[in-house]
């Protein structure tokens, strides 16, 4: 019969196992058990203490949906020259979780699971069989979409595979376009 956590509620406790005729205050998750003879005072002053006492939290943000270009190349390893290209969409929410699809032109779709954290972004990418990971950094804040250069190293599908991935073509074939 409490309420929720993070809610403060003041109720009459009648559950046939605990104390009769006692109050319950329920404050960010804890029970306190008043006697009803303290009075609405009393529990108005233990709930104005206790919620005084809990800092402040911010508003919650609602999430940004990015959507960008995804070129991936690995460079080094059993998969040497494997490409990934398609376009990216990312859902990153207030506390940095980012999930999302990489959909590529070929019309393939793998899932993406990570962190957005300021200018950084840590990514699983995961089509088909294939296991990708991507951590990168960018121009501006990846949580709010606030960048126009993104790009990193790329590891995967082969724990020894090595290469790298950017909202831009790299130069292909690589080595040689380097030259």
């Amino acid at each position: 019969m409490g309420a929720a956590p993070g809610v403060v509620g003041v109720e009459l406790d009648r559950r046939p196992t605990s104390r009769k005729g006692g109050i319950v205050i329920n404050v960010y998750g804890r029970d306190i058990i008043l006697k009803a003879t303290q009075g609405f005072v009393v529990i108005a002053a233990a709930a104005l203490f206790l919620v005084a006492s809990r800092p402040s939290v911010a508003v919650a943000q609602t999430s940004a949906i990015c959507t960008f270009p995804f070129y991936a190349q690995v460079f080094q390893g059993p998969n040497t020259g494997m490409v990934l290209q398609g376009n990216v969409t990312l859902s990153i929410e207030p506390s940095g979780y980012a999930g999302g699809i990489l959909t590529e032109d070929n019309g393939t779709v793998g899932g993406l699971a990570g962190q957005a954290t300021g200018r950084a972004l840590s990514i699983l990418v995961d089509v088909g069989s294939d296991h990708f990971a991507a951590i990168g950094v960018a121009d501006g804040d990846v949580r709010d979409c606030g960048f126009t250069r993104i790009f990193g190293s790329l590891v995967g599908p082969a724990i020894d595979d090595s290469g790298s991935w950017g909202i831009q073509p790299p130069c292909l074939p690589f080595p040689a376009c380097r030259g």
